[in-house]
């Protein structure tokens, strides 16, 4: 291309030249070559052609061949169709004709293709089914064929495709009873039984070699003669069955059942290394030997016995059978709350091999005992705290392979009742409830402490002394020790109304060289009840919590602060007390119980019951009790239930407290007061002694004291025998007192009147220091009148006579006056006493001078009414 060149003119000796190309074709090259001619023509010159020019082709005829596994099933199994293509490739330069692919493995086997252009493929696809053959050999091998009229033939490499073997046997023995006389189903001595044994091949590869090894209650194996003996995947061998005839041995045995075992082994047919496989399998027959007959007695030590004893067990197990036990188990039902005690089994039997394998119920196995022997099996059992009294029962019995082999033997212990854990303890008080709040209130005062209430600098250094009811006794004091605090201790309450406060007081004093007080004096103590007295000498109480705080305290402090005037300053005395109540038991209070108990409080208020039945155990029962309101006085009340309902449980004690409230004051009619008026007749003229003869009268006169706990006899005193009158009323007191008991001349006085009939013209009364009245004075005035003076004469000569003492000055200083200027003035009423006695004292006497100031005339004077 192209083909043609034209030229229009041609000189001689020109050329006229046609240059072109050809592209070689499949055709040229099966050909070999390419032979090519030209021609040429002019209008002058006739058609000619060209010799032929021929160019050679190299021709390279070749065949490829391929075989694969196109498709197949997973896993590889015995009947799988594997489809396997063989390729023919022309990898040559030439077309190939008459080309055959070949695989006699599959079908179709062969495939033939008339021409093959260089490139171009020759396919074969089949299909191959695998065969046992196959499995046992574990693979397919397949080769693929080729060849055409230009190329030789030619093989494949082999293409392997594995198969997955699973060699696996199973063998089955199975036992009957052929000969079956004794108990249906179960083998006796002498019955017959038929063993039988086959073996089957469940993999997927042909066995061969089959052994069967059979071996009876452990004996010696015996090669079984089974057929075939070489078995294709799922083939099944079946040997010769035989016969065993069960002994005395056999059937008495303590496992209870004959065992035999098969053991079958064969190996594959084909590979390298041929494999083994084996299986086993066991026929059992259970057998009984002939009936075991035990008699089982139970006993029981002690028998009478208490939570927390031990009880020893025993059971007494005796073979009455013909036949030997053995590995019975006992089975041993301890009574409700008894517990086994670890370590305590002991067994007796043939070989001593008994063991605890349970312990609720108990149970003991291993037991072996011959025939017409005994085993013996004991054991100790603790009593629980919560074993209710009554017979308790223990059961035991024996079994052989699950069957009750023996009778129930039992024990019986009886629980003891112990009153301390079955029975409820019932006590309580019957109490006077003061505050009314349910609750017995103790009024005792303990922790007692004081501190603080005057200035620092007017204590007088060495003065400070507490009183406990055994004599003042001196505090050290490198400085006032009050204001440091002062342990004071505890203080008892009163026990009723009647008891006096002053009969458990504690005095605190000193002496201060002026009276400046201040507002922080405190009283503190354990139960939390807090008296603060301000400078006036106010008192309040408080509560800074402890029992006070919950309302458990019925204690109630009091603090009076006295003063008198003394040498050298002034005496201030913290009498400390205690007004509280005790809420006491009430004695002779009848309760009753809803069972018809009654039940008396003691002195003290207190009752119980003992012995008293608490219910069950786990939860008790209610228990109500009652106050017989007859036994109260008139117009109690009740600050309590009545009745009362508590849950009461055994061994737990129950409190039964109630509280009542009694009519409150004194019980009148026991004291009486009488005032007796003495005239001038019983004294000698103008003397203080007592006439002869008038004996008779001073003892009508102590007579009517004694009726009356108390009196008072009045001597007038007028302003020319006032002096007199003292001496007269000295004679008189020491004539009553020397007839009256202590007690009895406390309650006694003798006062002086300046009229016998006015109660208020008081001048002085001796019970038993002086307590002289404000008649001394004129209204709002410290100087003692002129006519006094004789009357202070003769009190200073007694107190020089008796060493020291105390006086009072009692009554309102001006009635008109407010109570801080009645203060006052009594201080310097008290100054101008002390003042006018003491300058008729020696100087050692004059020291241990008081003189006191109060509104109560029957306040007692000094410590104590010294």
């Amino acid at each position: 291309t192209p083909n043609s060149q034209t030229c229009a003119t041609l000189a001689p000796g020109a050329d006229c030249v046609l240059v072109g190309t050809y592209t070689v074709t499949q055709a040229d090259v099966d050909a070999g070559e390419v032979v090519n001619t030209g021609t040429g023509e002019s209008d002058e010159t006739p058609p000619q052609t060209t010799p032929p020019v021929t160019t050679p082709i190299d021709q390279d005829p070749e065949l490829s061949l391929t075989k694969a596994l196109t498709n197949a099933p997973s896993p590889i199994v015995l009947g799988s169709v594997l489809e396997y293509t063989v390729t023919a490739s022309n990898s040559g330069n030439v077309t190939l004709h008459n080309v055959v692919v070949g695989d006699d493995l599959i079908t179709p086997n062969s495939q033939i293709c008339a021409t093959l252009a260089p490139g171009a493929d020759c396919v074969l696809v089949g299909t191959y089914t695998v065969t046992q053959a196959d499995v046992d050999a574990g693979e397919v091998v397949n080769t693929g064929t080729g060849e055409s009229d230009e190329t030789p033939p030619q093989t494949t490499p082999p293409v392997t495709t594995p198969i997955e073997q699973n060699p696996a046997i199973e063998t089955t023995k199975t036992a009957a009873l052929i000969v079956d006389n004794g108990t249906p189903g179960v083998g006796n001595a002498g019955d017959v039984i038929a063993y039988a044994v086959t073996a089957t091949n469940t993999g997927n590869v042909t066995l061969a070699n089959l052994t069967v090894m059979d071996s009876l209650e452990g004996g010696a194996p015996v090669a079984l003669t089974c057929a075939p003996t070489t078995l294709a995947p799922g083939e099944t061998a079946t040997c010769e069955s035989y016969e065993h005839t069960i002994t005395q041995a056999e059937a008495g045995a303590a496992k209870r059942t004959i065992d035999n075992n098969v053991v079958t082994s064969a190996q594959t047919t084909r590979g390298a290394a041929p494999v083994s496989v084996e299986a086993t399998s066991q026929a059992v027959v259970e057998v009984e030997a002939d009936p075991v007959t035990v008699r089982a007695i139970k006993t029981a030590s002690p028998r009478d016995v208490r939570p927390g004893d031990l009880v020893r067990y025993s059971v007494v197990l005796e073979n009455t059978g013909d036949i030997d036990v053995i590995d019975a188990v006992l089975i041993d039902t301890p009574p409700a709350g008894f517990n086994f005690v670890e370590g305590t089994l002991t067994v007796t039997d043939r070989d001593g091999a008994g063991r605890l394998v349970g312990t609720r119920p108990i149970r003991v196995d291993q037991i072996d005992i011959a025939v017409g022997d005994r085993a013996t099996v004991s054991y100790l059992l603790r009593v629980g705290a919560g074993v209710g009294p009554g017979v308790h029962t223990n059961s035991a019995y024996l079994e052989d392979r699950g069957e009750t082999v023996s009778n129930v033997a039992t024990a019986d212990v009886q629980i003891v009742s112990d009153p301390l854990m079955d029975d409820s303890l019932i006590l309580g008080t019957v109490f006077d409830d003061g505050d009314g709040d349910g609750w017995q209130d103790s009024a005792a005062l303990t922790g007692v402490r004081v501190r603080g209430g005057f200035a620092a600098d007017a204590y007088v250094a060495g003065s400070t002394t507490i009183d406990r009811g055994q004599g003042a006794q001196p505090l050290a004091d490198a400085s006032a020790p009050l204001l440091h605090g002062v342990e004071v201790g505890a203080i008892d309450g009163r026990q009723s109304e009647a008891d006096p406060a002053s009969a458990r007081t504690v005095t605190i004093s000193q002496t201060l060289s002026d009276l400046r007080f201040s507002d922080d004096f405190e009283l503190s103590s354990a139960q939390g009840v807090v008296l603060r007295m301000d400078a006036a000498g106010n008192t309040r109480l408080v509560s800074d919590g402890g029992e006070a705080g919950r309302g458990q305290s019925a204690a109630v402090p009091t603090v009076e602060r006295r003063v008198s005037q003394v040498e050298g300053g002034y005496r201030v005395d913290y009498v400390i007390g205690n007004a509280g109540i005790e809420e006491r038991g009430i004695p002779g209070v009848r309760i009753a119980t809803v069972e018809g108990l009654l039940v008396e409080t003691d002195p003290y208020g207190r009752f119980h019951l003992v012995g008293i039945d608490g219910g069950r155990q786990e939860r008790g029962r209610n228990f109500t009790m009652k106050i017989d309101p007859a036994t109260l006085p008139p117009g109690t009340a009740f600050t309590t239930d009545n009745p009362q309902v508590r849950r009461i449980t055994p061994g737990v004690p129950v409190r039964f407290d109630f509280g009542v409230k009694l009519p409150s004051g004194r019980v009148g009619g026991g004291e009486e007061t009488v005032e007796m008026e003495l005239g001038e007749v019983l004294f000698e003229p103008g003397s203080a002694g007592i006439r002869d003869g008038h004996q008779a009268v001073l003892e009508a006169m102590a007579a009517q004291v004694r009726a009356r706990q108390g009196g008072e006899v009045v001597i007038a005193a007028d302003g020319d025998s006032q002096a007199l009158a003292y001496a007269r009323a000295r004679a008189v007191q020491d004539a009553l007192l020397a007839l009256l008991t202590p007690e009895q001349a406390t309650a006694l006085s003798i006062s002086l009147r300046t009229d016998v009939d006015d109660a208020g013209s008081g001048l002085l009364t001796l019970a038993p220091s002086p307590v002289l009245g404000s008649v001394l004075f004129d209204t709002d005035s410290a100087r003692v009148r002129d006519e006094f003076a004789p009357l202070l004469e003769r009190i200073a000569g007694d107190i020089e006579a008796m060493g020291g003492g105390a006086i009072a000055i009692v009554g309102h200083a001006d009635r008109r006056g407010a109570q801080a200027y009645n203060d006052a003035l009594g201080l310097r009423r008290a100054k101008a006493v002390f003042d006018a006695i003491a300058a008729r004292l020696s100087p050692p006497v004059r020291a241990r001078l008081r003189v006191e100031i109060s509104d109560d005339p029957t306040r007692p004077v000094g410590f104590r009414g010294q």
